[in-house]
């Protein structure tokens, strides 16, 4: 992974982060419509410390974290976190063996998207929030699923 230095400036000083940062995805702004958010289009972030966090917190989760660009690019469900800030912050979730959830926030003071969190959620807890509300399902554009599809007929007829 390239590793990153971010740095922000405002009128008075620049602030440099220390941490080294990975790029794992890319905030599709299609999510705002959803969500009613109004972020912009920005990479999202990954710090070193994330694994740490997962070893200690959620170690069942580990081989997930290479999956984590998939789960920003194609999640099932998206969010927002109640108790975050509004705007600040966005659940998205992909179904694997198991229904795993990455937080993502917003870093106010330096204005960048990183990856908060990843951790497994239980089926029945994505159907409560779905019937609340707080989740939405994520449905792809259908144009753009018939098109993989027929890719994928063309290739299996040439192998």
């Amino acid at each position: 992974m390239i590793k990153y230095g971010i740095m922000s400036l405002d009128s008075r000083k620049c602030v440099i982060i220390l941490e080294n940062l990975s790029v794992v995805g890319e905030y599709n702004t299609k999510f705002n419509e959803i969500l009613e958010l109004s972020l912009d289009e920005q990479s999202i972030y990954q710090a070193d410390g994330l694994k740490t966090h997962i070893e200690r917190r959620h170690p069942e989760c580990l081989g997930y974290l290479d999956l984590i660009p998939q789960i920003i690019q194609n999640p099932d469900f998206i969010g927002v976190n109640p108790r975050e800030k509004s705007g600040e912050s966005v659940e998205l979730i992909k179904r694997f063996d198991s229904n795993i959830l990455i937080g993502i926030k917003l870093d106010t003071k330096n204005k960048y998207l990183y990856v908060a969190t990843l951790h497994e959620i239980r089926e029945s807890r994505i159907e409560r929030q779905l019937h609340s509300g707080r989740l939405k399902k994520y449905i792809v554009d259908e144009q753009l699923i018939n098109v993989q599809k027929n890719v994928c007929n063309l290739l299996q007829k040439v192998v």
